[in-house]
């Protein structure tokens, strides 16, 4: 686990506005290979709000470079062609502008405001912009996350570890998608996969259940030098711990290191642990 690299938020996107409809279908590819979130934005030449959208926000060096690195976008004026028109009613765009967000393994577009609170219609901030398309994609890989728990609720692990890909793809910063799918790996017999996932989780929370569980399926399989490697981790992120150490006892135990078990099991009475005090006892005493 001390190995795992931690999830990148970096999405393989172009670093530019497609546009029309080529850029749309264009765009739907480029989606499917980076898991990142589609914007459309749908805009006429005439509409005095769209010029204001791409003078103040679309233009700063801000909002272009956090698209450039996190969503696959697309311009779509409805005037420029029937293409354009009937895209606009696919996606029901009656006023201008239209911002959607479709966020990553979604189908369901989601209005996305592109101007300030109040009655002034400012446009939005870059910071703004980039908090709203990142809020419909947490949500979307939130309910992936939910229907990935459900379905290993309903005894279906594959089927959570499909969902949970497209979680961990879409959201890799949410540390319960990788704890779902590392869940539902274990429950699949996938034990190296999940603990692949157990060692994102450890470094995306503070706590230690990703380290008390790999610990734990370590010894049911009877790896037990590895099982003694993270439960160590496991002291080291929880040094006023009882159980990491009673855990690395039998782990060395279990592997016929008495001399070590006893160092552990004299850790653990001096936490407290009086059942251990008696093991710790050194030999013929």
């Amino acid at each position: 686990m001390a190995d795992a690299v931690g999830p990148s938020d970096v999405r393989e996107v172009p670093p530019y506005w497609l546009t029309g409809a080529s850029g749309y279908e264009d765009a739907v590819r480029r989606r499917q290979a980076s898991s990142a979130p589609l914007v459309l934005y749908f805009f006429t030449d005439w509409c005095p709000y769209c010029k204001a959208v791409d003078r103040d926000l679309f233009s700063s060096a801000e909002a272009d470079r956090y698209m450039s690195r996190a969503v696959v976008r697309v311009r779509i004026n409805p005037e420029e062609g029937d293409a354009e028109r009937r895209l606009a009613d696919q996606f029901h765009v009656t006023g201008y502008p239209t911002f959607l967000v479709l966020p990553a393994s979604s189908t369901d577009p989601q209005r996305c405001s592109l101007f300030r609170e109040g009655r002034d219609r400012k446009p939005a901030s870059p910071q703004q912009l980039q908090d709203r398309i990142e809020a419909e994609n947490l949500r979307n890989a939130q309910r992936l996350i939910r229907e990935g728990y459900e379905r290993r609720r309903a005894g279906d692990p594959a089927g959570a570890v499909a969902l949970l890909d497209q979680a961990v793809a879409a959201a890799p910063q949410e540390a319960d998608g990788w704890l779902q799918r590392a869940y539902a790996r274990e429950e699949q017999g996938a034990l190296d996969g999940a603990l692949a996932d157990y060692g994102i989780v450890a470094l995306l929370r503070k706590d230690s259940i990703a380290h008390e569980r790999a610990v734990y399926d370590l010894l049911q399989a009877k790896r037990f030098d590895e099982a003694v490697a993270c439960a160590t981790e496991w002291m080291e992120r929880e040094p006023r711990g009882l159980k990491p150490v009673r855990q690395r006892a039998w782990a060395h135990h279990q592997r016929g290191d008495e001399i070590r078990a006893r160092e552990d099991a004299q850790r653990c009475c001096a936490l407290g642990d009086h059942a251990a005090c008696a093991v710790a006892s050194p030999i013929g005493s």
